[in-house]
């Protein structure tokens, strides 16, 4: 690509993660495969932009419906969904982890991130996942109290991965587990 195009690319990478963290949780993992690519897009990063800008068009009127509660300073908070795909960089062999956060039936906390640990099984990816999502869980139950809107009951957390479910649920700690 030529060098104009590179600014551009950056550019046009920047305006989908906007849209990623303010309004669309649907684009979070296709935003941050992009942008691991801003030091040096090739064409086929360009061309995948860009698709996402058409999907963003296609579904332009889709939305986030937010619904109410029982006691106006109450909040439900949950259920709460993470996954990991395991080793899926191709080059660092490094997971992501994807999470998404309700809060009275309605997505407001949403995330795909590379993990920062090498995983060395399905499971592993999953039970990191598992604790990313735990910590943005309690920073929202932290911010719910701060506002004067607590979450009285447990948020529910679902993952898909039963080795790392019953890792979570353990009591006790093996070596083969840290």
């Amino acid at each position: 690509m030529e060098k104009g195009v590179y600014t551009h690319y950056g550019n046009l990478v920047g305006s989908i993660n906007y849209a990623a963290t303010s309004t669309r949780p649907d684009i979070s993992h296709a935003a941050s495969m992009l942008s691991r690519k801003l030091g040096r897009p090739e064409r086929e990063d360009w061309l995948a932009a860009k698709r996402v800008l058409r999907y963003l068009r296609g579904t332009a009127n889709w939305g986030l419906i937010y619904g109410g509660s029982s006691s106006d300073n109450e909040c439900q908070l949950g259920p709460a969904y993470c996954d990991a795909d395991w080793a899926g960089c191709r080059e660092t062999r490094k997971s992501t982890t994807g999470f998404i956060i309700k809060v009275n039936g309605a997505a407001v906390v949403w995330g795909s991130k590379k993990q920062t640990a090498l995983a060395m099984s399905s499971t592993e990816s999953e039970y990191y996942a598992m604790g990313t999502s735990v910590q943005e869980i309690l920073y929202l139950r932290m911010l719910l109290v701060e506002i004067d809107m607590p979450s009285p009951h447990p948020t529910l957390l679902r993952c898909d991965n039963q080795p790392a479910l019953a890792t979570a649920s353990r009591t006790f700690c093996n070596g083969r587990m840290k």
